[in-house]
């Protein structure tokens, strides 16, 4: 399915591989030019600032056309 390059890298052959793959794994992982990348962990700290963050600016934003999301949410940005 898929073949390592490093220890902390993985090739994905497209899309469809590399969310099959994400759905299995315990880690969360990072998907760019068809490389695989783990994530790294958080800490409680970083976790707090991250959600005052998104209150902050979620507030100040709150009657803008648009919307803040944490880091867990997976986006596809197309190719420019």
């Amino acid at each position: 399915m898929s073949t390592a390059v490093r220890a902390d890298v993985t090739v994905a052959k497209n899309l469809a591989e590399y969310l099959a793959m994400e759905r299995a794994a315990t880690r969360k992982h990072e998907r760019w030019r068809s490389r695989v990348f783990a994530r790294a962990g958080t800490s409680f700290a970083h976790n707090l600032v991250v959600a005052n963050c998104i209150r902050a600016l979620g507030n100040a934003l709150l009657h803008q056309p648009c919307v803040v999301l944490p880091s867990d949410m997976k986006v596809r940005i197309p190719a420019v």
